[in-house]
């Protein structure tokens, strides 16, 4: 059975779809200059292009999928080892008592008080 694309046509449903129509034009975009790119590398030519910078987007959602894929296997991926490595860094940053320093940093009183001032009571 195929399945038919259900596009909504209610006022916000249409802006929805234009904009994830917008979002896979702009992924292809991307995509079509990194594979340029990486094509002038290939070959050992220095490329005329610069690497877009909207690859590095696809970065943090590599690092989520490898760490499920590590949760799940106990293996390492092979794909993009340094993904799962910097978001496992990351993660270990965390000062000890991170909770009570996140609910300082993302209360309101914190930015109300702090806007365009730096005290040192807070920490």
């Amino acid at each position: 059975m195929i399945k038919k694309w259900n596009f909504n046509t209610t006022k916000f449903g249409c802006t929805r779809n234009f904009i994830q129509v917008i979002f896979l034009i702009t992924v292809i975009v991307i995509g079509y200059k990194f594979y340029n790119f990486t094509a002038q590398l290939e070959i050992g030519v220095i490329p005329e292009i610069d690497r877009p910078p909207g690859v590095e987007g696809f970065l943090p959602i590599s690092a989520l999928i490898s760490l499920k894929y590590f949760f799940q296997t106990r293996i390492i991926n092979d794909v993009h080892p340094s993904g799962l490595l910097i978001f496992s860094v990351y993660l270990g940053s965390f000062p000890p008592d991170q909770e009570k320093f996140l609910q300082l940093c993302l209360s309101d009183r914190f930015f109300i008080r702090n806007i365009g001032q730096n005290t040192s009571e807070d920490f």
